[in-house]
């Protein structure tokens, strides 16, 4: 799996209820762990706002459809 940050075209969206996602998340870190079609399954630890500030958020699962990502650094290959 490849450690990844991805910036995103828009933050993340969340709602009041459900999983804890922090608000304004448009940058995340973690590690690729699928290529899926439409986009990426993504183990996410680090989550930071527009200006790269940390947020407060639990480590979690996503996927990320390609549309969402702007640009992704590879931090480490797998």
């Amino acid at each position: 799996m490849d450690r990844v940050r991805i910036y995103l075209r828009t933050p993340l969206f969340t709602a009041r209820t459900g999983p804890h996602l922090p608000g304004g998340a448009h940058v995340l870190t973690g590690q690729v762990r699928s290529h899926e079609p439409g986009g990426l399954v993504v183990v996410v630890s680090d989550y930071a706002d527009a200006e790269g500030r940390a947020l407060a958020g639990d480590g979690t699962v996503l996927f990320l459809p390609t549309a969402k990502i702007d640009h992704a650094q590879l931090l480490e290959p797998a």
